[in-house]
């Protein structure tokens, strides 16, 4: 068990509790956010494999739900804690954005209010984002101008006659959202709102980056997705996974050593590396290997080896990533490039990310805990953690949506008692 700082039977009306849905693993945590600081206390971990998928397919249901239980559970039992809701992050969530822009005439004495923001809000068109396909995750505003001048915040209180706001709508498949929400309520737990996991290891590295610096990239490597998570001053510009990811890594060294998915996996955390040196190649390790009729067998292989067998793919990685930048021309104007996610635990994945990519890198994972926890302050746990940024930047929207729920629930409950 891991040791958080903070007593297992201590409460708190601050409590929050996260699940990280991944493709390769389940991650869940039970945290207590304090306002003040703006940190939070982990009470309780979990983690589990993800039993119930191979690469992006689901393939059985059933393990997929006993693999989230048993996250959950984990994560229950350190805090002594029972989860009854959840924010949840996802990489089967296969974000797409695209950035709206609304003009508006502003009312009531030319004086921006919350009314002027409502109105402009209600005039976008979301019939492209929510259909039979699509569902929204998020209506992000990232611009305001006033009357054709940029306003840095918000604009509340400013006098004009005209306000222009730019939207990034982020959406997904419908289907996959229903999949996952239907996953965790069948645990029993009430879904306090979903996300990407591009988005919430964005929010992560936040604190991360000096605020002076314009436009940049956070990079998650995750299992079988490499997420692109485009900002501007801490603002969402863009979302989008590409279909390649480090436990491509891992089978490439399943297939080259002749070894089963697990032995690799393990080969891959060892002794995984993008830097070779001449010293490599004379020092041997021990794997266990298979032979033709599937017997397992000790054999040897050297460091030099594996990482010939690695870097190819880091390479071919982020070649793509750069591929699909320019192909953006989204490049040019990155300052920055923060890498996250269990991937970019790999020796030499800075030097070879700047080398193919041109700019500047920095390892990132998620630092706001109140006392300093070792065994997750990874790059891995980037995307689930971010759900703590998540709920304090989205609290508003949160808010909006508790209430619109309590307005239905109560004309329902209104419509039985006169009915009835």
């Amino acid at each position: 068990m891991i040791y958080y700082g903070k007593k297992k039977n201590e409460t708190s009306s601050n409590l929050i509790s996260g699940i990280e849905i991944g493709t390769s693993t389940i991650s869940c945590f039970v945290g207590d956010f304090d306002e003040e600081k703006k940190t939070s206390a982990i009470l309780g971990f979990g983690q589990n494999k993800n039993l119930g998928m191979d690469r992006n397919r689901i393939t059985d249901i059933k393990k997929f739900k006993n693999s989230i239980q048993s996250a959950i559970k984990k994560a229950e039992d350190e805090s002594g804690t029972k989860i009854e809701e959840a924010f949840i992050t996802s990489s089967l969530l296969k974000p797409k954005t695209k950035l709206v822009n609304v003009l508006s005439e502003i009312t009531f004495g030319k004086k921006v209010s919350n009314y002027d923001l409502n109105h402009a809000f209600r005039k976008i068109d979301l019939s492209s984002f929510e259909n039979d396909e699509n569902k929204i995750l998020h209506i992000i505003p990232v611009e305001y101008r006033l009357d054709g001048n940029e306003i840095k915040g918000s604009p509340i209180g400013l006098y004009g006659s005209q306000l222009q706001i730019k939207y990034n709508i982020v959406y997904t498949n419908r289907f996959a959202l229903q999949n996952i929400n239907n996953l965790i309520k069948g645990c029993m737990i009430d879904v306090k709102a979903i996300t990407t996991s591009a988005y919430s290891s964005g929010l992560a590295c936040m604190e991360s980056i000096n605020h002076s610096v314009g436009n940049y990239i956070v990079l998650d490597i995750g299992a079988s997705n490499v997420s692109i998570a485009m900002f501007s001053k801490d603002l969402l510009l863009h979302l989008v996974q590409l279909p390649l990811g480090s436990e491509y890594i891992t089978i490439d060294i399943a297939k080259v050593l002749n070894t089963d998915k697990k032995e690799a996996e393990r080969i891959k955390n060892l002794y995984g590396s993008v830097e070779i040196s001449e010293n490599d190649f004379t020092n041997n390790v021990n794997i266990t290997s298979l032979t033709d009729t599937n017997q397992k067998e000790i054999s040897t292989v050297s460091k030099g080896d594996i990482c010939n067998i690695i870097r190819p793919r880091v390479e071919e990685i982020f070649n793509y990533v750069r591929t699909y930048l320019e192909s953006r021309h989204a490049l040019a104007p990155i300052s920055k490039i923060l890498m996250t996610g269990g991937g970019a635990n790999l020796n030499g994945m800075k030097d070879l990310a700047e080398e193919i990519l041109g700019k500047p890198v920095s390892k990132i994972a998620y630092n706001k805990f109140s006392t300093p926890i070792e065994e997750l302050s990874d790059p891995m746990f980037a995307s689930l953690f971010g759900l703590i940024e998540y709920k304090s930047i989205h609290e508003y929207e949160l808010e909006k949506k508790e209430s619109l729920k309590s307005k239905i629930l109560a004309k329902v409950k209104k419509w039985i008692d006169d009915n009835f």
